[in-house]
């Protein structure tokens, strides 16, 4: 019988996120190919019952505990000595520090998988207080240094890891998140949009879905709804939470803005991306944009300014549109161009159907055991 290579996946926390999700796709895509687990350092949610029920046990080693408690350390060093994995795959902020030092002194190969895009101009959004960033700034270059390789979303990623963190391009692999297009349920029976929220037959619905916080951008969001202030000619619809909501709130209230809705978190935004003429994403900083993938099978066209994780996705003119960061003109005006070619737009929508094939569990499933399988070979050839 062959015995799988045994991989530890540690995250920080298993509430609903797009990195908790695309773990149980990564997982069940590869389970007859590696043997996984899972190490959750902090708050454990529903996404560690979705990977018991898919057969990869969990091991809870923050007991719910606060997320930057270092002691977990010992915890997960105990648990690697006792896993004995040829790979820990860390994601996430706690995670990436703590796995290549564990890995390194359980005499292991380590992979720091960044889903964040971190580099000195992300920081700032992650870390608001100067002190709290150097700190974390240092331990990541340290925990680069450490790991055996590094995964980022994009070419501009790695690009940012060789250029401020001094790594061997050799030592970074690029993988996109994957979406399943199949199993969005696009066509949720019986739900409306329009009704829920009594819109105009004729009102144009707008949407961004993301994270009440800094990095999204909200208030450019907010500032190209002031440009379209009638109710029954445009609606724009806020998906999400965050500590950001009732500033936000706050900001539209004093605006009068009768053509913004706050919807807050929603678990059925592929039926809501379904209903909308145009999503828009404002975000000053983007390593990836799993929505964006959402909104283009959804037949959503997409405006998203240019961060790195957008452009990695779209092809201006093509398959969506990018503006740049920040730019509230140049949102309007393309939303404007929207409606006057409605053939161009059939035309774009139907390219960015095609072009989410790129993203497929399937293929991203197979780069990832590409990686995988070349972390094990070095390791040997190290030993021999």
């Amino acid at each position: 019988m062959i015995t799988k290579p045994r991989v530890l996946q540690v995250i920080d926390h298993t509430d609903s996120g797009g990195t908790q999700a695309q773990l149980a796709i990564r997982m069940a895509g590869l389970q007859d190919q590696f043997e996984f687990s899972v190490a959750v350092l902090g708050r454990t949610g529903d996404l560690s019952s979705k990977y018991q029920q898919l057969g990869f046990p969990v091991f809870e080693l923050g007991k719910g505990r606060n997320r930057w408690n270092l002691g977990v350390f010992f915890s997960l060093f105990k648990l690697v000595k006792r896993v004995r994995p040829q790979i820990v795959h860390g994601h996430l902020f706690k995670s990436i520090i703590l796995s290549p030092l564990v890995a390194l002194l359980a005499g292991t190969s380590s992979i720091l998988h960044d889903h964040s895009g971190l580099n000195q101009r992300s920081l700032r959004f992650y870390f608001h207080n100067p002190l709290q960033r150097s700190i974390y700034s240092l331990a990541l270059r340290l925990a680069i240094r450490l790991s055996t390789h590094v995964v980022v979303f994009t070419q501009s990623g790695r690009q940012d890891y060789v250029r401020e963190f001094n790594v061997p391009q050799a030592k970074i692999d690029i993988l996109p998140n994957s979406i399943d297009s199949g199993g969005l349920n696009i066509g949720q029976t019986g739900y409306d949009l329009r009704k829920e929220l009594k819109l105009s037959d004729k009102a144009r619905i707008i949407i961004m879905v993301g994270r009440l916080s800094p990095e999204k951008d909200w208030q450019t969001f907010i500032d190209v709804a002031e440009r379209f202030p009638d109710p029954e000619q445009y609606a724009f619809i806020a998906v999400g939470g965050g500590y950001q909501e009732a500033s936000l709130r706050e900001t539209i209230m004093n605006k009068g803005l009768a053509n913004l809705h706050f919807l807050g978190e929603r678990n059925d935004v592929p039926a809501l991306l379904s209903q909308a003429d145009a999503f828009l994403l404002t975000s000053r900083q983007e390593a990836f944009g799993n929505v964006i993938l959402e909104a283009m099978a959804a037949g959503c066209p997409v405006i998203a300014s240019r961060t790195p994780g957008a452009s990695s996705i779209i092809e201006h003119g093509i398959n969506g549109f990018l503006v740049e960061i920040g730019d509230v003109h140049a949102f309007v005006t393309t939303l404007e161009s929207i409606n006057t070619d409605p053939r161009r737009i059939e035309e774009l929508v139907q390219n960015a159907r095609l072009s989410i094939g790129e993203f497929s569990p399937q293929k991203v499933s197979a780069k990832l055991a590409n990686i995988y399988t070349m972390v094990l070979k070095n390791r040997r050839q190290q030993k021999s």
